[in-house]
């Protein structure tokens, strides 16, 4: 049942934030709640976010063997960059931020494989349940977690042929 509910309220969120990328009014609008958590993203959007290439784009990878969602693909302080949206009680350990980000590096060898564009950079966006907690953005370039995610796949593919 939690876990159901935090299903919920991720995407919950996720679709409030697509429609503000996209400029367009949700339907059906948002509870409070959900409006709160998007409200502690929407200021990096505003303010780092100066063209949205896509949102909610379907990835795979034929090398990797791989498919994923990325929340967006955007300009983000100038650079191209994947964006990820997260929702969590409270600031995430250190582990959980490193698996995102190798999360970020597959979405962006996939969007080179599929589109010869390289993305350098990702951007995590988080919304916390407990408003106590205030490290909101994780953002930076992604070339070492891009050797860490083919070595986790390489490792992932020896056990699962």
């Amino acid at each position: 049942a939690i876990t159901k509910l935090a299903c919920n309220v991720g995407t919950s969120m996720h679709e409030v934030l697509e429609c503000y990328m996209k400029k367009e009014d949700p339907d059906p609008p948002p509870t409070n709640y959900i409006q709160n958590l998007a409200n502690q993203v929407i200021p990096y959007i505003d303010r780092r976010v100066s063209r949205v290439h896509q949102v909610e784009t379907i990835l795979y990878s034929d090398k990797f063997k791989l498919a994923g969602t990325a929340d967006g693909i955007v300009r983000y302080d100038n650079h191209l960059a994947i964006l990820d949206f997260k929702t969590a009680k409270r600031q995430p350990k250190t582990e959980w931020i490193q698996d995102y980000l190798l999360q970020l590096a597959i979405y962006a060898m996939m969007v080179e494989e599929m589109t010869g564009d390289p993305i350098h950079y990702g951007a995590l966006l988080f919304a916390y349940k407990q408003v106590k907690s205030r490290n909101n953005e994780v953002y930076g370039r992604l070339d070492k977690f891009k050797t860490l995610a083919k070595k986790r796949i390489e490792a992932f593919h020896e056990i699962n042929p």
